[in-house]
């Protein structure tokens, strides 16, 4: 299977795009927030929390305090967070910092921006996203209508699997 990175700003769409490769192409999923959740709890970065539940449940509360621990835990080991996930998954959900982004692109096969600016959705703020569409991917997503999305992540599959098909013609 295939390894993804879908990107994009907060409520735009990123882990429903997830969601469709799942149940359209067999994609296996780990929700990288749980993972992060787990952390912060265990470390009692943002106070103590009854569960890990609790604490992702919390996290729209504190966006820029998730990124800089996310970003502090980076630090020593950039790809920390995609080896955890990617030893049981194939999509990483979420990443906010292209110089991350960058050090750690030859983990995926294939990296995705979802925008939902088409229906209003806003950019999510610089101190908890320093991504952005000008971030180099290789697909990009418009996630303003639900259909159009489905419609797009069959279309990526199809070309990922016509670069397969092409790819291995002569082997």
């Amino acid at each position: 299977m295939y390894k993804l990175n879908i990107n994009g700003y907060a409520q735009h769409g990123k882990d429903t795009i997830a969601d469709l490769f799942v149940e359209r192409h067999g994609f296996k999923k780990v929700s990288a927030s749980m993972v992060y959740a787990e952390d912060i709890r265990n470390e009692q970065y943002l106070g103590p929390y009854a569960t890990v539940e609790d604490c992702y449940e919390d996290r729209v509360n504190h966006r820029q305090a998730w990124y800089e621990f996310i970003c502090k835990k980076l630090e020593e080991n950039p790809s920390y967070y995609i080896d955890k996930i990617l030893k049981t998954g194939d999509i990483y959900v979420g990443q906010r910092n292209p110089i991350i982004f960058e050090k750690t692109k030859d983990a995926f096969d294939y990296t995705i921006w979802v925008d939902a600016s088409g229906r209003g959705m806003p950019k999510e703020s610089y101190n908890s996203c320093k991504m952005s569409p000008d971030t180099p991917h290789d697909f990009y997503i418009d996630n303003t209508k639900q259909d159009w999305a489905i419609e797009q992540v069959d279309f990526i599959m199809a070309l990922i699997n016509n670069k397969r098909n092409a790819c291995n013609a002569y082997s």
